[in-house]
């Protein structure tokens, strides 16, 4: 992950998947909750994670983040047929889609923008 965000591109806009940033705020409050870490190697992770953002400069202009409901995430996911998937509840889609959500929807990220919603007033006005 951090090799993506270090990569040097030609264009000025990159484009990625997912980032150092849900990293810190997503999975590792969700290895909190299901007590796969303890507070102490939580906390230790958080500040890996913002130690690396700081020295290494990461920056973000904005987050698109396409919201889909967990159903569907699961659905999709079962659709694929991935062995490494197999094991994979709606409960844990449900859970990290909850924590997508509060991420998104936290002070901390500057540059949010409801794509959805601004996609739909565009139509309108077409």
């Amino acid at each position: 992950m951090l090799e993506i965000h270090l990569k040097t591109i030609k264009s000025s806009i990159k484009v990625m998947e997912r980032s150092i940033y849900s990293a810190k705020e997503v999975f590792t409050k969700s290895l909190l909750d299901d007590g796969y870490v303890s507070q102490v190697e939580y906390n230790k992770m958080i500040k890996k994670c913002e130690d690396i953002i700081q020295s290494n400069e990461i920056t973000t202009d904005m987050i698109v983040y396409i919201r889909t409901d967990p159903s569907v995430s699961f659905s999709r996911i079962k659709e694929r047929g991935r062995e490494e998937e197999f094991t994979i509840t709606f409960k844990q889609i449900e859970k990290l889609h909850n924590l997508y959500e509060d991420f998104i929807k936290s002070n901390g990220n500057q540059g949010y923008r409801d794509v959805l919603k601004d996609f739909k007033l565009l139509l309108k006005e077409l």
